[in-house]
């Protein structure tokens, strides 16, 4: 769980109204919020402060006038992630500033609520990626190295290659979560690639994104049917990347919690197994008054060859001498419950038990 207490969170914002409540519902999350609302305020908190700064929030529609251009001097005094906030949408530059490493990009008319709950994502996910590895095989080097460094913005691990063979390479020696694949490369036909991860079964452990600078209907079908998770056309938008990036691997981190927890759960069966069978008293599990499960001791007391002689059968036909009071007593769902009584094994022999229900 991500300590809030210890995000330290700088608004520079002249929009006195809209700052003050971000920075107010930020507060009720525990981060560590400090306003701002002028260029000259700005620049001198941040060549004081500027290493304790995690993350930004800068409304982009600041008069420039002072100091040139405020973005690009926060870029390049602080480390800290930037999320740009404007009073309308702006175009072009949007992806210009994307491209630049911006991790989120907010309209001030949208609902505060919703830009908070945004934020906040955008936060808890910059702490997940720093656990995820990205592999970029592209024939251009231009792209390896611009879409490397914006996913590494975002705090993913990137590797590179410019070929299949190299890309292969990796990928016998690293473990990722994402594979975007240039459907382009030379050297081997990526549907052939993108097949034979199939073959090895490689994409059960990870997705693939493709990227085409066609975008023909046979190739996309020809990809998402191969086994890609996405495509998208080159040159792509980096703000529409990162999006379907962060999609995609919120959606292996699900899978592979879903693929832990189920690993968990028959650990713990099979520890409870050992358990019931290491018992000495005879032991049945119920449901629904069906027998689910026994230990050896419940197979040997009533004579029966193996545990699929029990299991499935009623409960009132494995203790068929058992009298009428306490039948009733054993059907109703008390928490505990406790009698003697009178059972008999398939050969015959009577015991008398003392039966000991727990309701779970």
């Amino acid at each position: 769980m991500i300590n809030s207490t210890k995000i330290r969170i700088l608004i520079i914002d002249n929009e006195i109204v809209f700052s003050t409540e971000l920075a107010d519902k930020l507060l009720q999350y525990k981060y560590n919020v400090t306003q701002l609302f002028n260029e000259k305020d700005a620049l001198n908190f941040l060549g004081e402060f500027s290493t304790e700064i995690d993350f930004v929030i800068l409304n982009i529609d600041f008069d420039d006038s002072i100091s040139g251009n405020m973005f690009e001097i926060i870029s390049t005094q602080t480390d800290a992630k930037i999320i740009l906030v404007s009073d309308e949408d702006i175009g072009k530059k949007r992806e210009e500033y994307f491209s630049q490493g911006i991790v989120d990009y907010h309209l001030t008319s949208k609902k505060i609520d919703h830009i908070v709950d945004d934020i906040i994502e955008s936060i808890n996910l910059l702490e997940y990626n720093k656990k995820e590895t990205i592999l970029v095989i592209d024939h251009s080097y231009e792209i390896c190295e611009k879409t490397s460094l914006v996913l590494t913005n975002r705090n993913y691990k990137v590797l590179t290659a410019t070929n299949a063979k190299d890309g292969l390479e990796i990928l016998r020696n690293e473990e990722i979560s994402l594979l975007i694949l240039d459907m382009d490369l030379t050297d081997i036909p990526s549907l052939d690639l993108l097949e034979g991860l199939r073959d090895m079964y490689l994409l059960n452990d990870f997705f693939v994104m493709g990227i085409s600078s066609i975008e023909h209907p046979s190739i996309v079908r020809d990809v998402l049917k191969g086994g890609a998770k996405d495509f998208m056309k080159k040159p792509f938008l980096y703000e529409e990347v990162l999006l379907k990036i962060d999609i995609l691997l919120k959606s292996v981190r699900t899978k592979k919690t879903i693929i832990n927890q189920k690993k968990l759960i028959e650990n713990n069966l099979k520890r409870f197994k050992e358990l019931l069978d290491a018992s000495i008293g005879a032991m049945f599990i119920f449901e629904k008054n069906i027998c689910i499960e026994c230990n050896n001791e419940a197979v040997s007391m009533l004579g029966y060859k193996s545990k699929s002689d029990i299991i499935y059968k009623e409960i009132f036909e494995i203790f068929i001498d058992i009298s009428d009071e306490h039948k009733n007593d054993i059907l109703d769902n008390k928490i505990d419950y406790s009698c003697e009584d009178r059972i008999i094994s398939t050969s015959g022999r009577k015991y008398e038990v003392q039966f000991k229900e727990r309701n779970i």
